[in-house]
């Protein structure tokens, strides 16, 4: 890509309850690489996903 300054990544983080252990784990791993996140629940994201 041509000179494109450097942007953090952001990232959303969507799921399921079950899988909540996992992802706090991934959000910790990525947040301490300077990641941007913002996280939600499948409940959650269905309804945004709709509108």
């Amino acid at each position: 890509m041509p000179d494109q300054p450097n942007r953090p990544l952001k990232v959303f983080l969507c799921h399921a309850h079950p899988d909540a252990e996992k992802v706090r784990a991934l959000y910790a791993r990525l947040k301490a690489d300077g990641v941007e996140l913002i996280v939600g629940n499948l409940q959650g994201c269905a309804r945004e996903c709709i509108i």
